[in-house]
């Protein structure tokens, strides 16, 4: 009999840009990367009581329990990916909501929002959703800022994107007068 259960969850896509033309360019290389970005990945997921749902080719699905622990996970994983002598090009989003957990697997809109929302980032990018926003508005060391408002692809209501800062961010600046 299938394990069917709701819960709030914070849903976490991380991709690593480019892996396509790397694969095409060096394919050495592009392997060393997806090592290296699964090995990051699994040991700040196991520091920050996430779960890693599924990988997908060059990306992959996790869960959290908290919109906080999700976002410190993105930050730590950012940094780390980013250290020398293998640079790894990640964008990252995250969506908070109701789940359903079967199987070992996770549905809902939740996730698709949060995959809609990482394919929108920039490399070395955070974006998150309003919701996560709200739920990480008051904690230290997890700045962000509002990028834009954003329909997406089979999702009803636009959807307010923030961005995570880190020092690797390049968020967009308006113009003030």
């Amino acid at each position: 009999m299938a394990e069917n259960s709701h819960q709030l969850a914070a849903i976490l896509f991380a991709d690593v840009v480019g892996y396509t033309a790397m694969m095409q360019e060096d394919e050495h290389a592009a392997v060393e990367k997806i090592n290296r970005f699964r090995h990051s990945l699994e040991a700040i997921a196991a520091e920050l009581d996430g779960k890693i749902i599924q990988y997908y080719g060059d990306g992959s699905l996790l869960l959290f329990r908290s919109s906080t622990d999700a976002a410190e996970f993105a930050k730590l994983l950012q940094i780390d990916l980013n250290e020398e002598p293998v640079v790894v090009p990640v964008r990252i989003g995250i969506h908070m909501g109701d789940v359903l957990l079967q199987n070992g697997n996770v549905f809902g809109d939740v996730v698709n929002i949060a995959s809609r929302i990482q394919a929108l980032a920039p490399a070395g990018g955070i974006y998150i959703s309003e919701m996560v926003f709200r739920n990480i508005a008051n904690k230290t060391g997890l700045d962000s800022i509002f990028i834009k408002e954003q329909s997406l692809k089979n999702v009803k209501d636009p959807v307010r994107i923030y961005e995570v800062l880190t020092e690797f961010s390049k968020p967009i600046i308006s113009s003030l007068p």
